[in-house]
């Protein structure tokens, strides 16, 4: 789980904390991803992973970075998997490469990612 959010992202180190995953349809558009997560209440700040490499100009990853209230932060991805030429879902509570999450951390984002997972269920792809 934790892998394959590090070979979605491209991060070192990988993520740690908390994460939901799962399969979808298809990589969802960049545009309709990025809205639900703005327009989700709560979300203070968002930034679009897509465009840093090795990600820039692929159809094939969408990922953004949010921040909340009280500490809370998250990484939203949906990305091709080469191996099983499907497509996965994460969703994981980020720590930044700083350790585990505090539970402070945990209990702040939770409920925020939940949010942001209930406006992404109107983007298409979302759900096999």
């Amino acid at each position: 789980m934790l892998l394959l959010a590090a070979s979605l992202t491209g991060c070192e180190p990988p993520i740690r904390g908390v994460t939901r995953e799962g399969r979808v349809t298809r990589v969802p558009s960049r545009g309709l991803v990025e809205a639900a997560i703005r327009g989700t209440p709560g979300v203070d700040s968002v930034q679009d992973l897509s465009r840093l490499p090795p990600h820039r100009d692929s159809s094939e990853y969408v990922g953004y970075i949010y921040w909340g209230r009280d500490g809370a932060r998250a990484i939203v991805q949906f990305g091709r998997t080469p191996v099983r030429d499907s497509v996965y879902f994460s969703h994981a509570i980020s720590d930044a490469g700083t350790g585990d999450p505090s539970q402070a951390a945990v209990d702040a984002t939770l409920p925020l990612m939940r949010a942001v997972e209930a406006r992404l269920e109107s983007v298409p792809g979302w759900r096999a």
